[in-house]
């Protein structure tokens, strides 16, 4: 029983109603000599006349399908009218949520040296990207520190901070200590 504020306790009511509408909707097909991405599946689907609103993850399945995640409306008009991805026949089924396939997180370890310990910098090792790709991803905000929406590449991190890049996942300034040179040696621990 959900206690507190009524207009809190309504929200917070609808928003959980809202999550256990969420429907899964898996689709197979042989992609073996047809490589298909997640847009793939998104124009397809989109193709059905279905808002992007109406779509949340598309997870890719090897070379079987994928499922996409999808409210009810969404995923009844998926499961009745795709037929095919990329001219690849397909089968399309609901499936409760707990079928969901979800990747597993991977953790990696990664120690660098660096001049400075620049936002530009830490993330180009951390996320194993170029200087230069890593300082338009700052300016275009896709970079987050701290959870906080960062676009100044010069920005220096320290010890402990969080670095999320969009689609690339999160680094961990786990230590880093000034050298005799007078540069950083730095551990960081990435989750994707």
């Amino acid at each position: 029983m959900l206690m507190g504020h009524p207009l809190v306790v309504r929200s917070l009511a609808s928003d959980f109603t809202k999550i256990l509408a969420i429907k899964v909707v898996d689709i197979r097909g042989d992609f073996l000599f047809d490589p298909v991405k997640k847009e793939d599946f998104l124009d397809a689907v989109i193709g059905l006349d279905i808002s992007p609103d109406e779509i949340g993850d598309v997870i890719l399945r090897d070379l079987h399908g994928a499922q996409i995640v999808a409210t009810p409306e969404a995923a009844s008009k998926i499961t009745e009218s795709l037929t095919d991805v990329i001219g690849v026949a397909v089968k399309c089924q609901a499936v409760p949520l707990s079928e969901l396939a979800v990747a597993p997180l991977v953790e990696k370890t990664i120690t660098s040296t660096e001049a400075s310990m620049r936002l530009d910098a830490i993330a180009s090792a951390g996320f194993g990207i170029s200087r230069s790709k890593a300082a338009t991803d700052i300016k275009e905000q896709q970079v987050r520190v701290n959870w906080k929406h960062v676009t100044r590449v010069a920005d220096e991190v320290k010890q402990g901070d969080v670095i999320a890049l969009e689609g690339r996942g999160k680094v961990t300034v786990v230590f880093s200590e000034l050298t005799k040179k007078g540069r950083y040696q730095i551990l960081l621990k990435r989750i994707s």
